[in-house]
């Protein structure tokens, strides 16, 4: 599945859009926009596909009864791009990283969803998705979705991780001390005076 997304602003320079870790995306301080999905077309679950002009993803599972819970990780992908008349976005979400039923054809709610500096405030790009006392259930619907792959695949993505550790490594030499003679104030060995027994 694959949507994409068209964000105008007056002044590009000023588009927030901080590097970050995923999921680390805030409304009162980046951009973002994407996609919010019922697949199972219940109404009241569903889930973000979020991502800034960066790039930076944020996916999420949300009720609503329960909420939003980022905790989980999707499977898919984002590409951000900020150019002289605000910024475009760009999705690839696979249909195995999506929970839908077992019928053909599918119906889907859907919607599009973005917060930018340039109106601050979150747009719904679907004006059905304002007020009311749920969220998901304003969602629009998406018809005409035929012989998909089922859903709910088991996604293998590996990777490598790797870290090093480095620390400073004093190397000392190792002299021996020479040798001193005897003074008056005591015998020297290794550095450390000695006291001198005398006889009165």
């Amino acid at each position: 599945m694959y949507a994409a997304f068209e964000f105008d602003d007056p002044d590009p320079k000023a588009i927030r859009a901080p590097y970050a870790d995923r999921d680390n995306i805030s409304g009162n301080a980046t951009d973002y926009g994407g996609l919010i999905i019922d697949a199972r077309n219940d109404g009241h679950s569903a889930i973000l596909f979020l991502a800034t002009p960066r790039g930076i993803q944020y996916d999420a599972s949300t009720d609503d009864a329960s909420g939003e819970d980022s905790s989980p990780d999707y499977f898919w992908d984002a590409a951000g791009r900020i150019h002289e008349r605000g910024w475009t976005l760009e999705l690839r979400i696979p249909f195995s990283s999506l929970r839908y039923r077992n019928v053909d054809p599918q119906s889907w709610g859907i919607m599009l969803y973005g917060i930018t500096r340039a109106i601050f405030a979150t747009r719904f790009l679907d004006e059905a998705a304002r007020g009311g006392n749920c969220f998901i259930c304003r969602a629009n619907t998406l018809v005409g979705l035929e012989r998909l792959p089922s859903g709910g695949h088991i996604v293998a993505a590996p990777y490598v991780s790797a870290s090093r550790d480095e620390h400073p490594r004093a190397v000392l030499a190792r002299r021996s001390s020479p040798t001193r003679p005897e003074s008056a104030g005591g015998l020297m060995s290794n550095g450390h005076q000695q006291p001198i027994a005398r006889s009165t």
